[in-house]
């Protein structure tokens, strides 16, 4: 066997391997279940220097993304107050960037909840999982 053959090999089983890590990181960042949703929401930057308008689409117990095609430029782990309506009721979660997709929208986790809002939030999770 040559040795070309050999490190093409070794590159195959390299790139296969990266993509099972891959597809494997993804599936364990996901902690929670993502339920479809529709409800306006608004996103401001804690130093308030920047704010994002759009409608939330999907949320987990941990986190949401809102869509908005309008350029957020976040860096990731930003600090943000969103406020977003669902059902009815209004849910104002303290966040984290975790992606931002430019004239797509962003997805971010839930921070600082108090009990009051965890509550609110795991109830809406169960009525959505009822009807999933």
């Amino acid at each position: 066997m040559s040795l070309d053959i050999v490190e093409a090999d070794a590159a195959e089983v390299a790139d296969h391997s990266s993509e099972a890590l891959q597809s494997q990181a993804e599936r364990d960042r996901r902690e929670n279940q993502r339920f479809p949703v529709e409800g306006w929401a608004e996103v401001m930057t804690m130093d308030g220097t920047m704010m994002l308008r759009g409608q939330i689409t999907d949320i987990s117990a941990t986190g949401c993304f809102i869509e908005s095609h309008g350029s957020f430029d976040l860096p990731m782990n930003s600090a943000v107050e969103m406020t977003f309506r669902i059902q009815g009721k209004e849910f104002r979660p303290e966040g984290v960037t975790r992606v931002v997709k430019s004239g797509e929208g962003a997805g971010f986790s839930f921070l600082k909840m108090n009990s009051k809002l965890e509550l609110q939030i795991e109830a809406l999770i169960k009525v959505l999982n009822a009807r999933a």
